[in-house]
């Protein structure tokens, strides 16, 4: 009973989260340039918990903008960098926090070279559903300016056609700097282009960065894994739907001919912060829209990092923070699937519609389970909620399928349990698949 129970409280949460919606509305000033003292504005009070900043600086070395909480050990709750700036330059940026918590904060800027603010307005933020605020517009960080994005940009015009290119954060970055990554460098070729604390703002600004080189030697795939950090910044799930929106775009525009695939951001556990924070699930589904739009592949290995008896996170799959994947992570989850997905896009004989099919399944299953939510009737929710996991399990096998003979034609949903060839799926739920 205690099963059902999780599962049905997941769902009906999931199913709350996802329908959210966001918009704008701007009201009279939180704070002001006369407010700043010593650089730093005291018991900033803002009951929304979101903020629009418009900043007129100078600054001879980068600035960190930090908002600290009070109630929490005046611990940095939000961070980010204002580049150099010889000459006045205006910046608007986001800061979006959990406010119910926060009785009060304090805004304050630091640098170690000489700086200053020429004018500053914060403003509070209220959202109404009709539209959003453009996270994407967040100042970049150092990351940007990295050895390590140096060394990707280096990379991309040495790379041999046909390439693979991983755009990611630390979950994609962490896989290419061990062992763990061997499979992929002896099967692709393949550019890993993640680098660790990326959100959707630094990767939009790597991708302009590298315009050049990747129009004059475009990759054959591109994948995207991204927004795990824009999740611990707080930003709403609509606003990284859009910046991943933009990401698409941009590469569509960049590399014509490039096939796309879209990666849901995986589950996580408990975040380093001390907030809570948006859970991966109000974003997926909203990515998934996406690819429905553009007609790209979308690929959500969840139900494969989970435990289908408590829901949790496989804690033998990830490391001890419960964001990162361990080596077990990699080696049995993201390694085969990345695999296994790159293969499936670039299938000669992939049947047309193949991923517009698995979407429609996986409608028809949420449908599904949905009816079983309404008719509370566990049983049936129990095996919705099976049927939906199905699909990753169901595309691991199809992967194997391809692994073993890449001329292969990858076999539909539904199509090899009716064949009984489907490996990981109860018996007894095979039924529900004629």
């Amino acid at each position: 009973m205690m099963k059902k129970i999780c599962l049905l409280s997941s769902v009906l949460t999931a199913l709350a989260l996802s329908a959210c919606t966001v918009a704008a509305d701007i009201s009279n000033p939180v704070f002001t340039e006369n407010d700043l003292k010593d650089n730093v504005v005291r018991n900033v009070q803002n009951p929304t918990g979101q903020l629009a900043v418009k900043v007129t600086y100078t600054a001879e070395k980068k600035v960190s903008v930090f908002l600290k909480s009070q109630n929490c050990a005046f611990r940095n709750i939000w961070q980010d960098t204002l580049p150099v700036a010889a000459e006045p330059k205006t910046v608007t940026f986001y800061v979006t926090y959990q406010a119910p918590e926060l009785d009060a904060t304090d805004f304050a800027f630091k640098s170690s070279g000489k700086f200053q603010i020429i004018d500053l307005e914060a403003n509070a933020v209220k959202r109404d559903g009709k539209s959003y605020i453009p996270a994407a517009t967040l100042p970049f960080s150092w990351k940007k300016v990295s050895p390590r994005h140096t060394a990707i940009k280096k990379q991309i015009p040495k790379m041999e056609k046909g390439y693979v290119l991983l755009l990611g954060d630390s979950l994609t970055d962490n896989w290419g700097r061990k062992a763990r990554f061997d499979y992929m460098k002896q099967n692709f070729k393949v550019c890993n282009g993640g680098i660790c604390g990326d959100r959707h703002e630094e990767v939009n600004w790597r991708v302009n960065d590298m315009a050049e080189d990747l129009k004059a030697n475009p990759p054959a795939v591109v994948t995207f894994m991204l927004g795990t950090n824009n999740l611990s910044m707080k930003h709403h799930p609509q606003d990284i739907a859009d910046a991943m929106e933009q990401q698409i775009l941009r590469i569509k525009t960049l590399c014509p001919e490039a096939k796309i695939i879209l990666f849901a951001i995986p589950p996580r556990g408990m975040p380093h912060r001390v907030l809570p924070i948006p859970l991966p699930g109000t974003v997926n589904p909203l990515y998934r829209e996406l690819a429905k739009k553009y007609d790209l592949p979308f690929f959500d290995f969840s139900a494969l990092l989970l435990d289908p008896q408590t829901g949790a996170i496989r804690t033998d799959l990830y490391e001890n923070d419960k964001l990162h994947f361990s080596d077990k992570g990699y080696a049995e989850v993201i390694t085969p699937f990345f695999a296994g997905a790159i293969r499936l896009v670039t299938s000669p004989n992939l049947p047309k519609d193949y991923f517009k099919a698995v979407m429609e399944w996986e409608d028809y299953l949420t449908e599904r389970r949905n009816a079983a939510i309404s008719n509370l009737s566990l049983e049936d929710l129990l095996c919705a909620e099976a049927n939906l996991n199905y699909i990753p399990h169901h595309l691991m096998n199809v992967f194997k399928q391809l692994e073993a003979d890449p001329n292969a034609t990858p076999a539909l949903p539904g199509e090899m349990v009716r064949q009984n060839k489907e490996e990981g799926l109860p018996l007894h739920l095979r039924k529900y698949f004629k």
